[in-house]
């Protein structure tokens, strides 16, 4: 018989999309599944939602808690999942229907603790589809062993989220989500990956993963960008206590250079932003104390860091321009070719 296969998903305020998610769960092509549906304290009607398909399939199983936030939620389903293997899908994505039943297969065929796919990126409202996705998230077909795949979480070849894989149940005897804090991925998936033996990396991209203004990571709160902040560090941490064993002083140098230009980002992304003068002046602190280690970053990074220093608005300002004119160049130079080849006799 195909092994149980429980899939988690945590639920809070999500009624536009919640149907959508769910269906794509219950008509998998693998239909051996225990579903568990945590309503984390909805206000919006999910929890009827989730009610209502539990009457209409018994595979699924439902649980109302107060609301404690998106990793207390799965470690619910964690503690209750009874299946040999768990997957994880939030509430406003979707699964493609053979989603388990590929995934499976490839777990099964190379006896690997993880399976890992691509995904689609849709931004929007309504229902996802190909024609609706702007972008891809694809990876190559691999087989890591617990330490390179760790080397490609650190080097961002592999993403920290937790909702494209399937995982062998047992890699989470011991571990849980760390509750409170937003940017749980990026603590745990360390870890996840010591757990396992062998995982597996495929070029199917096999779920559908909405990008929206109201989700958990893109709210502009203090608090987000203090979990944010503190997730990094933590990962920072990880990779120094890992050096020379399993990583190298110039990962964490290019760790710590990725991270600087993502702080600058986000600060840009905050400036257009009326409420978050608290966010910007943590995250301008923050940006501040590469000043001792700017030396060993790219001419780029450097550039970018000292314009920032001097002007954040500025440095906003002649990016954007750069972005354009970069964009410009290569449109022009596909039209020049274009042009070429199809004059050529």
């Amino acid at each position: 018989m195909l092994p149980l296969v429980s899939v988690i998903v945590p639920v809070y305020n999500v009624k536009p999309y919640l149907r959508e998610a769910l269906d794509s769960v219950i008509h998998q092509t693998y239909q051996n599944l225990e579903i568990i549906l945590v309503d984390d304290g909805s206000t919006d009607g999910s929890g009827e939602i989730c009610d209502h398909y539990q009457h209409k399939d018994n595979r699924i199983r439902v649980i109302h808690q107060n609301n404690k936030g998106l990793s207390a939620a799965r470690n619910a389903g964690l503690d209750m999942m009874q299946g040999e293997i768990v997957a994880f899908l939030d509430p406003d994505d979707a699964y493609f229907l053979g989603f388990i039943e590929k995934m499976y297969r490839k777990m099964h065929a190379s006896q690997a603790d993880i399976v890992i796919c691509g995904f689609h990126f849709c931004y929007t409202a309504d229902r996802m589809s190909m024609e609706n996705c702007r972008t891809s998230y694809l990876i190559s077909d691999e087989t890591l062993t617990s330490i390179s795949a760790l080397n490609c979480l650190i080097d961002s070849k592999i993403a920290d989220n937790v909702w494209n894989r399937l995982y062998c149940s047992r890699i989470f005897d011991h571990l849980r989500f760390p509750e409170g804090h937003v940017y749980e991925d990026v603590l745990l998936s360390p870890l996840i990956f010591e757990n396992a033996n062998t995982i597996l990396t495929i070029s199917n991209a096999l779920i559908f993963h909405r990008k929206r203004p109201q989700s958990i990571t893109t709210t502009n709160s203090e608090k987000n960008i203090c979990d944010m902040l503190y997730a990094r560090h933590m990962r920072a941490k990880y990779i120094s206590s890992k050096i020379p064993k399993w990583f190298s002083k110039d990962q964490r140098q290019q760790y710590n250079e990725r991270c600087l230009i993502f702080y600058i980002l986000q600060y840009f992304r905050l400036i257009a932003v009326s409420n978050a003068s608290s966010s910007k002046i943590i995250l301008r602190k923050e940006i501040s104390k590469f000043r001792s280690e700017i030396k060993g970053y790219s001419y780029k990074t450097r550039l970018k860091y000292h314009l920032f220093m001097v002007n954040p608005y500025l440095c906003f300002v002649l990016t954007k321009i750069h972005g354009f004119l970069v964009r410009l160049a290569r449109r022009i130079k596909t039209i020049l070719l274009f042009n070429r080849d199809n004059n050529q006799p």
